[in-house]
Formats: C-alpha cells, structure tokens, sequence
C-alpha cells in the first residue's frame, strides 16, 4: 500500500480527489510524488519515490491504465538500477493497493523540480524526439540531492532494499520503451 501524492494539475488532469486518510506505505520505496509534464510529442507524468527520489515517467494517456502502467515502469527501473528480481516482485505486490492524495511534502515537490530542468537540458534527437524513457529514468537516477544525503537515487533505492553499492546497472535493450 502506498499514495500516489499528485498535484492539483495532475489531479485535475485525473479527475480525482484525494484521500485525506492517513496510509502509512507498506513500500520500500515509499509514497510516490507525481506530476503533469507538457512536453513535445506527448504528455508525460513524471513520478518521484519520496524515499530514494529516483524517477519514473509514464505517458500520460490514456489516464484510466496510468497507475498500472506507472506500477510496470517502477518494475523495469527497479531492475535496470539492479535491484534483485525477488525484491523488485515484492515491491511491486506491496505497490497493487495505491490511494491518490495531494503533495505534502515541499522538498520532494523541489526535487521534482530540479528533475524537470534536467530532463529539459537532456540531449534530444535531431528532430527534437526524446530518447527511451528509461534512458531518461536512468539518467535522472544519478542526480544528486541534498535530501538524501548527496547520494544518487540509484544508491540510495539500492541501499533501501539492502543491495550492496557494488551492484551495476543492468544494460536496457536499445528502443526499449514502458
């Protein structure tokens, strides 16, 4: 169990209210943060794990599959960062039960922030086409944020689920797509 904290963009966009009922998450990686992203050819919805900060993006339509899409996302990372396949299906299992409420938290919502910016400056194609999502996703896992100590999402998701730092990341097959 966990809550999926979107902002009011995002809540709207979703036509959903949030819970106001406290949920302690059952997660590893905790509460996910979740945000509205505008960007050339589609909408993305970019989703921070409060814990670790490191990053999913998930195509923002169509809306009615987002939380099951977002949940098969979370699984690809969680693999292509090296986190045992075990830990990465127990995570998930704890992920089925997701309640959505509103933002709390002003230093997540900051890192998020900062995540956007570097997805601007990302190298895009000669067209302007985004690479694969999970390139981004990997990318932006190796940010450095004050929050969790100056460690990177990726050491930081590793350390959470009690995986040595001397675990590489998994190569992802070139045009893999969520």
């Amino acid at each position: 169990m966990f809550t999926l904290r979107c902002t009011r963009k995002l809540l709207r966009r979703l036509g959903a209210t949030p819970s106001s009922a406290v949920i302690t998450p059952t997660t590893v990686l905790g509460d996910w943060y979740a945000n509205l992203l505008h960007v050339r050819p589609q909408q993305l919805v970019l989703v921070m794990s409060e814990r670790s900060l490191l990053c999913v993006l998930v195509p923002a339509r169509p809306a009615a599959t987002l939380a099951e899409r977002f949940r098969s996302a979370v699984g690809e990372l969680l693999a292509a960062t090296g986190v045992p396949d075990d830990k990465v299906a127990l995570e998930l299992g704890e992920m089925t039960d997701m309640a959505v409420g509103a933002t709390a938290s002003r230093s997540v919502l900051g890192c998020m922030n900062d995540a956007v910016v570097q997805l601007e400056a990302y190298p895009h194609g000669r067209r302007g086409e985004w690479p694969p999502l999970v390139e981004l996703e990997l990318h932006l896992a190796e940010n450095i944020y004050s929050t969790t100590g100056y460690q990177s999402p990726r050491l930081r998701t590793l350390e959470l689920f009690g995986v040595r730092e001397t675990v590489r990341a998994r190569r992802v097959p070139a045009g893999h797509l969520h």
